[in-house]
């Protein structure tokens, strides 16, 4: 009888094993319980732009005008268009690109990004800029 306990228990943890690394390969772990968050590059009227103009590294950032726009939820807009409600964080706050969970400094790729849940962050996509 131990003998078959003893079998059983290795096949389980690698069935159990198994299924989970397949369910983390296939990209369903990553979003579970995670939140979804959209980043643009905007003006100062809430327009948005390339993404080039909110690189602090290059010729952009806010002091000519340019802002990261940060709201919750998914949401695909294109160059031109109007952004409403979230947050604006100036390009050049270190502290404040950090809290959002943002580089530092540099360029920052509009899109939408999952945070938390099970995997942590994923996936980010531009819609047009």
């Amino acid at each position: 009888m131990s003998q078959r306990t003893t079998r059983r228990g290795p096949v389980r943890v690698t069935l159990v094993g198994a299924a989970a690394a397949a369910f983390m390969v296939s990209g369903s772990a990553c979003s579970i319980g995670g939140e979804d968050e959209s980043i643009y590059c905007v003006d100062g009227n809430l327009q948005v732009v390339s993404d080039d103009w909110c690189d602090d590294d290059g010729d952009g950032g806010s002091g000519n005008g340019f802002f990261l726009w940060k709201n919750k939820g998914k949401h695909k807009y294109k160059p031109g268009s109007k952004v409403a409600g979230g947050q604006l964080i100036r390009t050049d706050d270190r502290n404040g690109r950090i809290a959002a969970g943002l580089a530092a400094s540099g360029r920052v790729k509009s899109g939408t990004v999952t945070r938390g849940g099970f995997g942590g962050k994923s996936g980010s996509g531009s819609s047009g800029s």
